[in-house]
């Protein structure tokens, strides 16, 4: 691990760049199989906004963070009203960057935003089983929802434990 971090500052944000360039394909994928071209737009700028608060400064953090939470339970307010629903998927990139939140959340954020992104985000995380039709909630749900909880709380975890070990 130390290897790239010795890799001149120039390179380190390619390889950066690259990563987010293929983090924002597989959430533009994963909205292209909403079936919905007004959909897979909501998916991708939902998906965006949550990668987008995870590169933000300190300073821009929260605003970015509080952005994506709401764009992503929005979405799946709207996807949930309509009748074409993703078959295979309900968002596994955004849920990953809204973990990824949390942990950067409770790091770097005063308690009370720390907290209230954090229950943000594992609301979003929640529902986001919402997305799928409804014949997927039993099987997906069951299984889905204490998962992500479990993942939510191991997220807070680390946030905290990084707060406590690092300066801030």
């Amino acid at each position: 691990m130390n290897e790239f971090f010795d890799v001149p500052a120039g390179r380190r944000r390619i390889v950066v760049v690259c990563v987010a360039v293929l983090l924002l394909a597989a959430t533009v994928t994963e909205g292209a199989d909403t079936g919905s071209v007004p959909l897979a737009a909501a998916w991708t700028v939902s998906g965006g906004l949550v990668l987008a608060a995870l590169a933000m400064r300190r300073e821009k953090f929260d605003a970015a963070a509080a952005a994506g939470v709401f764009a992503s339970l929005m979405v799946t307010v709207v996807n949930s009203q309509v009748s074409t629903r993703p078959e295979t998927t309900f968002g596994i990139v955004e849920s990953v960057a809204l973990l990824l939140l949390m942990v950067r959340a409770t790091r770097r954020c005063p308690p009370l935003r720390a907290g209230a992104l954090t229950s943000g985000a594992l609301i979003a995380l929640t529902v986001m089983i919402l997305r799928l039709p409804p014949s997927e909630y039993g099987a997906v749900g069951s299984i889905g929802i204490p998962v992500f909880w479990f993942a939510a709380a191991l997220a807070t975890v680390l946030g905290l434990y990084l707060r406590l070990k690092l300066p801030l």
